[in-house]
């Protein structure tokens, strides 16, 4: 049975539409069906804020920091230097004359020679630290962690080199004992004072028969007295103690 040019089975009621593809009528147009998806929204939290910010001082360091740094650092001293120079030769010519003044920049040339190898080492070294740490700023890890050991660093040290012991210390009492001065009399006719307790030294007085002196103690064969005000010694053959 057709039906618009279809076969239709009246027995299971279905519609033969492929027998009929190639008859002059097109198969029917299957209805496209348009799927709409959620768009997704990512959250841009504080961490990957700073993240980017770490990443980005990086970054700068290794490409332009690594020139810019030492070239600014090397700079401020090369023109106060390149200042002086010209102040000292232009000094000297107007000063000195023609030959000072030349002599004066020889001297200058040679000092700058001198100064611009060392400025062109502390560049190179300088560049290389800089680039080293733009490796510190890779991103927010490698910061917090390089932050977290060198803090490490500096407390090891800081109680390393700590006093530990307290500040009010417990210090034994010394007893400062004065010496035991005696009193002696002179027993020779004329007694001399010397400096120290040797028969070669200088004669620096004399005591006479009966005078006392106060002893404080013996060294050898001589007595240590105090006399005028000062340490001198005497023979301690010719004194004698007074009894009490």
């Amino acid at each position: 049975m057709r039906i618009g040019g279809y076969d239709f089975n009246p027995r299971d009621l279905t519609l033969n539409l492929q027998q009929n593809a190639g008859r002059g009528m097109p198969p029917p147009v299957r209805p496209q069906t348009t799927t709409y998806s959620r768009p997704t929204h990512y959250s841009y939290s504080l961490w990957d804020r700073i993240n980017d910010g770490v990443e980005s001082i990086g970054e700068w360091l290794q490409e332009t920091g690594v020139w810019l740094i030492p070239v600014i650092v090397a700079g401020i001293p090369a023109v106060g230097g390149i200042i002086w120079a010209l102040v000292v030769v232009i000094s000297e010519f107007s000063k000195h004359g023609f030959w000072n003044g030349l002599l004066a920049l020889i001297v200058v040339a040679f000092i700058a020679a001198i100064a611009y190898c060392i400025l062109m080492i502390a560049v190179a070294l300088m560049s290389k630290v800089v680039y080293l740490l733009g490796y510190v700023f890779t991103n927010a890890w490698t910061l917090l962690i390089t932050l977290v050991l060198a803090g490490g660093i500096w407390l090891f040290v800081a109680l390393k080199n700590a006093d530990h012991t307290p500040k009010h210390k417990y210090q034994p009492r010394t007893e400062q004992t004065t010496p035991t001065v005696t009193r002696y009399r002179c027993t020779a006719s004329v007694l001399n004072v010397r400096a120290a307790p040797s028969m070669s030294s200088q004669v620096i007085g004399t005591i006479q028969k009966g005078e006392t002196v106060s002893v404080v103690g013996f060294e050898g064969n001589f007595a240590k007295i105090n006399w005028r005000s000062q340490t001198a010694y005497v023979s301690r053959d010719y004194i004698q103690k007074i009894e009490r």
